[in-house]
């Protein structure tokens, strides 16, 4: 082998070993992500589900009714398109939505501003924090008093984490505290979550409490048995015009194709021209999406150079299949010539 061909070798290797590295660092980011893979409890049987989130205008002051409607909606279409659970007693479908607004916490005397996430439907299915003590609360819960907070809001009402069954006051009302909640660690997430001391509470309990927390938020697992069936059913159904929310498939968010199609619409994604707002976990995602799509790029330009060495390498075996195909060729004229004499010969002796 040549030292021209030794170099190219080592230069297609080193290509590959980058590609491999940019995809790799691809994968350790989305798995890092929380809220983004909740539909893959659901694969199983013959049906396709697939996770998307709308994220609404606080404008258009959607509410637990408005999400009642939506659902009522939804089933409906279910129900017309002949969609049923594979299992009698399982769920065909799952939502989960939220809001945020600002609270006061208090505990014996000291008082702390904190962001208030109010949740309803499986919001921690769709959102799995992680938990220092306690557990999570959910819709099924015969009261509604119930709330998490965060390691930071604990530590500054009482210095500590172990607070299970233990009360807090919100906006003057007394409620159970039945859990904290770790802040993120991965620096992305961290970087979306702030320093802001949070709690999670129910939407009826911000209801009861007098909180018009609009809803920002809606997740849902659905049923997709073709392309583009679920976003169709929530459009229709959601009583919303397209102008007032921004739909996200999250299913497959993070696949190679979807950081290609990203990269061709970079200009467009980087402006808002709507009132959007994001959860910190969906600022989160986008920036992971940034930067998935930064290394999906250069691992696209490592592609070049494999690629050509590859038409290298089939030229040059071609080139070295061709006088072989001449012997082949002239072998078969042989062959030929032979059949034709030694049938002329048998013509002649009849």
């Amino acid at each position: 082998m040549t030292r021209k061909n030794i170099f190219r070798l080592i230069a297609f290797i080193l290509c590959l070993a980058a590609i491999a590295a940019c995809l790799l660092l691809v994968r350790s980011l989305s798995s890092s992500l929380i809220g983004q893979t909740a539909a893959e409890l659901w694969r199983g049987g013959d049906m396709k589900y697939i996770q998307q989130s709308a994220f609404i205008s606080e404008d258009k002051e959607l509410n637990v009714d408005g999400v009642r409607m939506i659902r009522h909606g939804i089933d409906q279409a279910l129900i017309s398109a002949s969609i049923d659970a594979e299992k009698e007693s399982a769920r065909l479908w799952i939502d989960a939505y939220s809001g945020e607004t600002s609270v006061s916490v208090s505990v014996a005397g000291k008082s702390v501003n904190a962001r208030a996430i109010c949740t309803g439907g499986d919001f921690f299915t769709f959102n799995p924090i992680d938990m220092l003590s306690g557990w999570y609360y959910s819709d099924a819960d015969v009261m509604d008093d119930g709330v998490i907070i965060d390691k930071n809001l604990a530590w500054q009402l009482y210095g500590g984490f172990e607070l299970s069954e233990m009360s807090i006051d919100i906006n003057g009302t007394q409620c159970l505290v039945v859990g904290v909640a770790d802040t993120q660690s991965s620096d992305i997430l961290a970087d979306a979550y702030g320093e802001e001391s949070t709690v999670y509470m129910p939407m009826r309990l911000c209801e009861r409490l007098g909180m018009a927390t609009p809803v920002t938020s809606y997740s849902m697992i659905l049923p997709n048995p073709v392309k583009g069936f679920a976003e169709k059913i929530f459009t229709e159904n959601s009583g919303l015009e397209k102008t007032d929310y921004e739909i996200v498939q999250n299913t497959s968010r993070f696949s190679v194709l979807s950081n290609l199609k990203r990269l061709a619409d970079t200009g467009t994604r980087a402006q808002r021209t709507t009132k959007i707002y994001f959860p910190w976990w969906e600022n989160g995602a986008r920036y992971s999406e940034s930067w998935c799509t930064l290394l999906t790029a250069i691992a696209a330009l490592f592609t070049v150079w494999p690629l050509i060495y590859a038409v290298m390498l089939i030229s040059s075996a071609l080139r070295r299949l061709r006088p072989l195909n001449k012997l082949k060729t002239l072998f078969f004229r042989v062959i030929n010539k032979e059949n034709i004499n030694i049938m002329e010969g048998n013509n002649e002796d009849n």
